[in-house]
């Protein structure tokens, strides 16, 4: 089973995108709290990964980490590290709104 936490993806409203790949729309107004796609993280097919493994994404980001986007020169691997830095941006964030303890 995995671990849910409403106050963390209601947290990513109006934040800052933390992925900020070259399509990154730099608006809060779209942002929206970003699964990891790994299946350490708990994804799998139709499952979404633990609540705690994600990030602050808008809509053209969400789209490149997803995959419905494809960024040309991007290789997956620098995605995934991408989506680590942005993952642990948003922890902090998190830590200080007190959703995190």
């Amino acid at each position: 089973m995995n671990y849910r936490n409403n106050r963390i993806r209601q947290a990513a409203r109006h934040e800052q995108c933390t992925l900020r790949f070259p399509c990154c729309d730099y608006g809060t107004d779209t942002t929206v709290w970003c699964h990891s796609n790994l299946l350490e993280d708990g994804h799998g097919t139709g499952i979404k990964a633990h609540d705690h493994c994600g990030c602050f994404g808008c809509v053209s980001c969400h789209d490149v980490l997803d995959r419905r986007i494809f960024l040309e020169g991007w290789s997956n691997q620098e995605i995934l590290n991408r989506f680590h830095q942005a993952m642990k941006k948003s922890w902090l964030v998190l830590l200080e709104k007190g959703v995190l303890k």
